[in-house]
């Protein structure tokens, strides 16, 4: 019985998200981090998912890979970070992504995995 996932963490790159990417690594599953900065320990997805061509960028990278498991973690101390524009910029981007890998879920059947981690 194979037990290796593929998983997909967005938000890769520092704090929790980096150390999510450690651990699933070190557990020798295949992990593909998203991140602005680099990401180590995984095969790193270098995007802004703030941004439409961040999106498709990831989207493009993952394709019709079986995605077993979808992290978000992601955090920000930016002076107007509460403020509602910035909030939805750093929300709408984790909706696409979801919405994208809703549809394989489905139609691999597969028995898969979404966390959120925002601080």
């Amino acid at each position: 019985m194979n037990t290796k996932k593929q998983i997909l963490v967005v938000g890769s790159s520092r704090g929790i998200g980096a150390e999510i990417v450690k651990y699933f690594s070190n557990l020798g599953h295949e992990v593909f981090g998203v991140s602005r900065s680099q990401s180590h320990s995984c095969e790193w997805i270098e995007a802004d998912i703030s941004t439409s061509e961040g999106i498709a960028h990831v989207i493009n990278k993952i394709g019709q890979k079986p995605i077993d498991s979808l992290l978000f973690t992601g955090g920000t101390w930016e002076e107007y970070g509460f403020m509602i524009d910035f909030d939805f910029l750093k929300t709408s981007g984790i909706l696409v992504i979801k919405e994208h890998f809703v549809s394989l879920f489905v139609k691999n059947r597969n028995k898969n995995t979404f966390c959120y981690v925002l601080y």
